[in-house]
């Protein structure tokens, strides 16, 4: 499968999330590696915002507990034998 990375602006390109990925167990490495970005530091908050509503997005749509999450949009169909 392809999938795309949740853009900047997704509303500016009509990005859709369709699969939400529990990152939390990840978070604090992901969030040092922002802040090794300095000259991206005005959007270090707002991409934990993100996360942290993908995170209870997550959460909401499953049985788990998740705080930090990530969202992709599929390129292609998905092929299941079963709906879950």
């Amino acid at each position: 499968p392809v999938f795309l990375f949740e853009p900047h602006q997704p509303e500016q390109c009509e990005w859709k999330p369709q699969v939400l990925l529990d990152i939390t167990p990840v978070w604090p490495k992901k969030y040092a590696a922002f802040q090794e970005m300095n000259a991206q530091e005005h959007l270090w908050h707002y991409y934990e915002r993100v996360a942290l509503q993908r995170g209870a997005q997550a959460s909401r749509n499953s049985n788990k507990n998740i705080e930090y999450g990530e969202a992709f949009q599929r390129v292609f169909p998905q092929v299941t034998e079963e709906l879950r």
